[in-house]
């Protein structure tokens, strides 16, 4: 149960720092690259709390660990993007794009929590023998 917890609170980190972000980058570019942009700040920062905190050392090198990775949230980054986006332009008519906007990004966020913690503890950090 420990490993279950200290995802989620590497996850929360990573997320703050994903959705922190996107609010940055909004500024600068359209929302759906906002949202892309912002997912690789999270997933970095994840990676190293995760890599660290959460799972046992996989006996791979880091690099291997990484490409891995990568693959893992190529797929969390595809749900997080799509569920982003649409919920946004759902949600925008009624509430104004700002709050759509965030609401949506958190729920994307969220998504792929379950996903991502499997393909991570089989995949990426699974042990070596």
């Amino acid at each position: 149960m420990t490993e279950v917890r200290n995802f989620l609170l590497a996850g929360a980190i990573a997320a703050t720092l994903n959705f922190a972000s996107r609010l940055l980058f909004s500024e600068f570019m359209t929302y759906g690259y906002a949202v892309l942009c912002a997912y690789c700040v999270g997933m970095a920062c994840g990676f190293v709390l995760t890599r660290h905190f959460v799972f046992a050392p996989s006996a791979r090198v880091v690099h291997g660990e990484i490409v891995r990775y990568v693959l893992v949230n190529a797929v969390a980054v595809t749900q997080t993007w799509a569920l982003s986006v649409y919920l946004a332009s759902v949600l925008t008519p009624g509430m104004g794009a700002a709050l759509a906007q965030s609401l949506a990004h958190a729920a994307g966020i969220a998504l792929p929590v379950v996903s991502s913690y499997i393909g991570h503890k089989y995949f990426t950090f699974r042990t070596v023998s």
